[in-house]
């Protein structure tokens, strides 16, 4: 008893030391908001404990090789993790024609995961004889039509796959952002040292002229390129200097970590007359999605409203391939506002997000009657075709479930839309989006980025600490 009190005696004294250091240190105003803090920085280091294998997982955005990005709805992540990513056009994406309805057919015959290599090799094989395939895509490459057509350009040839009917736009886009990241790198006093050491001062002078002029470097026809700077021997020498830089591993290192630095910052920019360059847009904006594995086969692809774009190559994205989530600064915001607690709120999500999977559970667990199902069949029918031009705000969905049903079939739907929330739903009525994306993490033990390369889960870090944090591990 007495070790016990002593014990307890010198934890209070602790505590007290705490409670005194954060006072005097302007961090509280007061004991009960110090007290507050501790309090927190206790649950903080104790949810830190339980997700560290998360924390081990975490990988540096801007500098790892070859990463790929999924958008997705936050909705359809907890399928996503148990089944992968299908393959499936990017998300308003409306092409012509959708070979990936083909896959869709074949997906569908399979029962067993073992048919997935011959179903591969049919849909490889369907892709390649369909040439307009090579607009379309399921994930970004931020760095892919960078490096191939860096590869073009030092060596001739490349290993990356792409589609051979927009070989040359890739080519030029890749060329068009290769510039851009030129320009930006050798603001940077260090940097520009480095570069007229390899190429010296003649044609350090030549190449940082005519990239003042120029939105691509490597292409004569330049709007900036004129006969007279070709008498004075300005492009050709530029040309080389840009060559040689490109043909050092370590200044080429920095462009391409600028370049995923480039996309991540612009995928997240809502305002598209920013992220347009001479006609060339470098990103489109995202709210959040998927980190998806170097290893994940892709095929490079090209369309003028989805650069660094690329196709799964193969039926889908393994659970596996997924290395953790990505939110940008406007989708954060947005899953920290959305929340799950009024009866809009769960028709919204039940019955706008996730109606297919309320359907198949209702009538797994005999919950509603085919009567009442064909009901909201109905209503949402009336909801996406009726004309809200006349109406503002928009009427929300509900009230179309309530002009369609009967109160007691509206009390059996909202009881039942309810339990599929508390069920099925990593979001749990009252919570927000956010905390359900956190349990969804927790649940497989991955980290959620931000879009400029930080962390904002299980810890929250900036890119400078998670570098840090990285090259600490690794000691």
């Amino acid at each position: 008893m007495e070790t016990t009190g002593r014990y307890s005696l010198e934890l209070a004294a602790t505590e007290a030391e705490k409670l005194k250091n954060k006072l005097a240190a302007g961090e509280a105003a007061s004991y009960d908001e110090a007290a507050q803090q501790l309090d927190a920085d206790k649950r903080n280091q104790e949810m830190f404990e339980k997700n560290r294998e998360a924390l081990e997982k975490v990988i540096d955005l801007l500098t790892t090789h070859d990463l790929k990005y999924r958008m997705d709805n936050e909705n359809d992540f907890p399928e996503i993790m148990e089944i992968g990513v299908k393959a499936s056009p990017l998300k308003n994406f409306k092409p012509g024609m959708n070979p990936l309805e083909y896959i869709s057919k074949i997906r569908s015959i399979s029962k067993e995961r073992e048919d997935e290599s011959q179903q591969t090799a049919q849909i490889e094989k369907y892709i390649e004889s369909h040439s307009n395939y090579g607009t379309h895509s399921n994930v970004f490459y931020p760095e892919g039509d960078v490096t191939y057509a860096r590869d073009i350009l030092v060596s001739g040839q490349s290993k990356i796959e792409i589609f051979e009917n927009v070989r040359t736009k890739i080519q030029r886009h890749g060329e068009h952002v290769i510039t851009r990241m030129l320009q930006q790198l050798l603001q940077d006093k260090a940097a520009r040292e480095t570069a007229q050491s390899i190429v010296g001062e003649q044609g350090f002078q030549k190449l940082t002229t005519y990239l003042e002029k120029t939105w691509n470097l490597f292409q004569a026809e330049s709007p900036y390129y004129s006969g007279e700077e070709q008498g004075q021997g300005l492009y050709p020498v530029a040309l080389e200097a840009g060559k040689e830089l490109l043909s050092d591993e370590k200044i080429w290192e920095q462009l391409r970590g600028l370049a995923n630095r480039q996309f991540l910052k612009e995928a997240d920019t809502l305002d598209r007359d920013n992220r347009i360059i001479h006609g060339e847009r470098l990103a489109y904006s995202f709210d959040g999605g998927f980190v998806v594995d170097a290893k994940q086969p892709v095929k490079l692809s090209y369309h003028e409203d989805f650069p660094s774009q690329a196709v799964i190559w193969g039926i889908r994205i393994p659970p596996k391939n997924i290395k953790g989530f990505i939110e940008s600064p406007m989708g954060y915001k947005k899953l920290k506002e959305r929340k799950i607690s009024t009866d809009e709120e769960v028709s919204n999500f039940v019955c706008l997000d996730q109606i297919k999977n309320f359907k198949i559970w209702v009538r797994a667990n005999h919950l509603l009657s085919e009567e009442i199902l064909k009901k909201i069949d109905d209503a949402l029918k009336k909801f996406w075709t009726r004309d809200f031009r006349s109406e503002k705000p928009k009427p929300p969905v509900v009230d179309h479930f309530k002009q369609e049903l009967s109160m007691q079939e509206y009390t059996k739907y909202m009881e039942a839309a309810r339990r599929f929330i508390e069920q099925e739903s990593p979001v749990k009525f009252g919570e927000s989006y956010w905390d359900g994306l956190i349990r969804l993490a927790e649940q497989y033990q991955l980290p959620i980025y931000s879009t400029d390369g930080g962390l904002l889960w299980p810890k929250q870090m900036s890119h400078d600490d998670l570098t840090k944090y990285i090259e600490k591990k690794s000691e």
